[in-house]
């Protein structure tokens, strides 16, 4: 991941909204909703408030492929070649 966000750096954790927006910012502001957030459940929550498709992931596999088929998959983003596609928060 070469575009990261750290706690420490900005002052602020999840679930403060700005650590959120932090993230975004780092990954060039995608739209929330093209966005999915994958976290404890009372950081999903803010997550999803903010727009952010949110699954609280348990580690149980079975779990995720049920929930992963609900989801709605959003468009195929174009990324200018060498840009980052993940950002940590």
């Amino acid at each position: 991941m070469s575009r990261t966000v750290y706690s420490a750096r900005i002052g602020l954790n999840k679930p403060h909204a700005k650590a959120y927006e932090a993230a975004l910012a780092a990954a060039g502001w995608p739209d929330p909703a093209r966005t999915l957030f994958d976290d404890r459940s009372e950081n999903c929550a803010v997550a999803a408030q903010l727009g952010m498709q949110a699954l609280h992931y348990t580690g149980n596999l079975a779990e995720l492929a049920h929930h992963l088929p609900q989801l709605h998959p959003a468009p195929a983003v174009v990324r200018p070649a060498g840009a980052a596609s993940s950002v940590a928060a």
